[in-house]
């Protein structure tokens, strides 16, 4: 199969965890912010908020010329924590099993495979390794700077959620969950390289119960998959997913 990942999932229990700066969304996990509709309040706020959060990151200063600064200008100079997110490891998951455009995107085109997770065994061992498991909020609007105030006057998660798990509407068809990993301990320099924390992380396997077969994959990787299942992944089923005979839809068939 053609993604490096794949084989590592079946024979050495390990999941890639991506960084974001790899995502085909060109909007998520970016900190940016709307003022439409702000009262000046708002923006004195966020004038405020942004004084108090952006010199802890990379030594950042605020000279007495720089206290000028519009508040998009500021906001534009925040996007340099973007760097940070970054480093962060995510892996994407996703309710449906049988969306086209799923399969589309992210199966090579139907070539390639999804993976069945027991959910309560995977959110046990993302909470042990220090993650998150999230569903992702859908909206057609980017943060306001109201939200983007209360979010930086309560806990440091609730900045986290607002720019790590709010993407456009547009995708909501594939109903996602992420999986964030955060490092044990908060750096404390932004550049810290112990802030990375994207790579392989190894999983129990009996929380894979399930590999489905795309509907185009070919024969040659089906007998790999096959094969990595009985050796590796004995405990996981395999199933097909095939073209409904009747509708623009795919049915996935048990194999095992």
């Amino acid at each position: 199969m053609r993604d490096e990942h794949v084989g590592r999932i079946f024979t050495h229990n390990e999941l890639y965890f991506a960084s974001p700066a790899k995502f085909n969304d060109p909007f998520d996990c970016k900190i940016s912010v709307s003022i439409e509709g702000c009262t000046d309040e708002d923006m004195k706020r966020g004038h405020r908020r942004l004084n108090d959060f952006l010199p802890r990151y990379k030594g950042y200063e605020w000279g007495p010329a720089s206290k000028d600064k519009t508040l998009q200008q500021k906001i534009s100079v925040a996007e340099s924590v973007d760097e940070g997110y970054a480093k962060l490891g995510m892996l994407c998951l996703s309710k449906p099993n049988d969306d086209i455009l799923l399969w589309s995107h992210y199966a090579d085109g139907h070539r390639g495979i999804a993976l069945e997770f027991d959910e309560e065994g995977l959110r046990k061992w993302i909470d042990d390794l220090n993650g998150w498991l999230k569903p992702i909020d859908y909206t057609d609007n980017k943060p306001t700077i109201k939200e983007f105030n209360e979010a930086m006057w309560g806990l440091r998660w609730s900045l986290l959620k607002l720019f790590l798990l709010r993407k456009a509407a547009h995708w909501k068809y594939e109903g996602e969950y992420r999986a964030i990993m955060f490092p044990k301990e908060r750096p404390k320099k932004y550049e810290d390289e112990n802030q990375i924390t994207y790579g392989y992380y190894k999983f129990p396997s009996e929380i894979l119960t399930g590999i489905i077969l795309g509907c185009q994959i070919s024969d040659a990787d089906k007998c790999s998959v096959e094969a990595w299942q009985r050796e590796y992944q004995p405990q996981a089923k395999i199933y097909r997913a095939v073209k409904d005979e009747n509708s623009f839809s795919l049915k996935i068939d048990g194999l095992s």
